[in-house]
């Protein structure tokens, strides 16, 4: 058994992720102590389930529990260990500590975020979303979380916790302040509103590929490899499509020269929508990104990456990432590069045109009906 996992063991160490201000994981720690006077921020859920009447689960926490011994509250609260994904931390949860299996297990307030402070001066500082559910089981609380436990018509509590004739605990008062008047009859709010941290891995996460915004400092790096893919221009991918200069004139000291001075200008230019970026696989620079913002729009101008590095999705996964950022984007292609014309086509841009050098292409979001 892995003494470090979240599996409801006697002896397992319960790990909860650390937050910044944005949402994003900066760490982890060991639940057992990140409660005190100076909490920090961390990744929580709350849940409200539902029997088929409609009545809400309501739990009383047990009495030796460190932040709001004896109060009643919504049916479950918990940490999603690291890494793991939302819904599993809910499901296991209240697998845990109400005996239960969850249907319907629907986000209904994905920024909900509360900080409170007890009278011994303990707090609460956490980014919770909000999760209703279902279930036809019989409850079987674990005496060690839930001292017990009552159904009650939603609407009832729901009235009584906004006129403060409930007491309940401080974070069950806010949610059900902001939750739906009828919270099991919406539809599922949209996970990208989760806190980044919450969210699923993104395929460049998956990669470990990251952007960094280009500096002088960089100039050289950006130069050489753009060289190298003028060089390997018989390999049509992605990440080598745009090109400058045949192999021969990369081989030239003017060649060169003239290569950096527009590169350094590149990097210089933050005020037309350009941005220069030096991409990274586990914090080592592989390649360079230029792209060129006009509103909802992303001109990709450029994308080379270290020869060792092409072919390996890579470049593709920052395509598809800024596919992900807008509405729109646009890219040329040169006329004797047919398969990296293809591979684009698959990724869902198609040909609007060409000029001297190049079929100029653009993918379009899907309008929603």
């Amino acid at each position: 058994m892995n003494p470090t996992t979240q599996n409801g063991s006697s002896n397992a160490v319960e790990r909860v992720v650390l937050l910044d201000e944005g949402g994003h994981a900066i760490g982890v720690a060991d639940k057992a102590g990140v409660h005190g006077p100076d909490t920090p921020l961390h990744l929580a859920f709350s849940c409200y389930v539902f029997d088929d009447q409609n009545r809400l689960l309501i739990t009383r926490r047990a009495l030796h529990k460190k932040t709001w011994p004896g109060v009643w509250t919504n049916s479950c609260c918990g940490h999603p260990a690291p890494g793991e994904p939302f819904v599993d931390a809910v499901r296991r949860r209240t697998g845990q500590e109400l005996g239960i299996t969850l249907t319907d297990l629907r986000l209904i307030a994905p920024r909900f975020r509360y900080r409170v402070v007890m009278d011994d001066g303990t707090m609460e500082n956490e980014m919770c979303p909000v999760f209703v559910a279902t279930t036809t089981d019989e409850v079987r609380p674990d005496p060690a979380e839930v001292a017990s436990h009552e159904w009650v018509p939603w609407a009832e509590f729901r009235e009584d916790v906004l006129a403060r004739r409930a007491l309940v605990s401080p974070w069950c008062v806010s949610q059900v302040a902001v939750l739906p008047k009828r919270p099991y009859d919406v539809a599922a709010a949209d996970e990208a509103l989760l806190p980044p941290a919450a969210q699923p891995p993104s395929e460049l996460d998956r990669l470990g590929v990251t952007l960094r915004r280009a500096t002088p400092e960089d100039v050289e790096f950006l130069t050489e490899v753009v060289i190298e893919a003028a060089r390997g221009h018989d390999r049509p991918t992605p990440e080598t499509h745009a090109t400058h200069g045949t192999s021969a004139e990369s081989t030239s000291d003017g060649y060169r020269e003239g290569l950096a001075h527009w590169t350094r200008q590149q990097v210089a230019d933050t005020d037309s929508g350009s941005a220069t970026y030096v991409v990274l696989r586990d914090r080592e620079p592989i390649g360079r990104l230029r792209v060129i913002r006009h509103g909802d729009s992303v001109e990709l101008a450029g994308i080379q990456l270290s020869p060792v590095h092409r072919g390996s999705g890579f470049g593709t996964a920052v395509v598809r990432a800024l596919q992900d950022e807008g509405g729109e984007m646009t890219l040329g292609v040169e006329k004797d590069n047919p398969r990296a014309r293809a591979l684009y086509e698959r990724l869902g841009f198609v040909t609007v045109g060409q000029d001297e050098e190049n079929h100029l292409m653009r993918w379009q979001r899907a309008r929603r009906p």
